[in-house]
């Protein structure tokens, strides 16, 4: 899917849970869909601005506090103190994290479906996604 249909769907879903499509709620989906990595909230302002400088930057982040609300943003602190965004809809999410420089690895491979049925069927979730965070050292950090 490309940028603009990604962009579509996104627009889509925030309409199809009643909210409308306003300049500010498109502004920061474009963001976050061009951004190749996970984005604080003031980096997500600062992209916008750079294509809509009229934007406020309360609206940016009422729009990333009503993506999260809705499951369509990954929210992660990648081992910082920081909350970063990354719009990834539905699925999965994982990252090994360096506790010493923070180097962060995204890796697709998913070996936890058994145990997120067995807690969906245990807790009676209907389970839409997930976000895992392994800490550690890396290499470098390690010598």
């Amino acid at each position: 899917m490309n940028h603009q249909e990604l962009i579509q769907q996104t627009l889509a879903r925030l309409q199809a849970e009643g909210f409308k499509s306003t300049l500010a709620r498109r502004a920061t989906i474009e963001a976050l869909v061009e951004a190749t990595d996970h984005l604080t909230a003031p980096q997500v302002v600062n992209v916008v601005h750079k294509h809509h400088p009229n934007v406020g930057r309360a609206s940016v982040y009422r729009t990333l506090e009503l993506m999260a609300k809705l499951g369509m943003l990954q929210i992660s602190s990648l081992g910082a103190a920081t909350t970063t965004y990354l719009l990834t809809g539905e699925g999965h999410h994982h990252h090994v994290i360096c506790v010493s420089c923070r180097k962060t690895v995204e890796f697709d491979e998913c070996v936890i479906s058994e145990l997120e049925q067995r807690l969906a069927k245990e807790f009676d979730f209907q389970i839409e996604g997930h976000l895992v965070e392994l800490y550690g050292r890396c290499s470098s950090c390690r010598q």
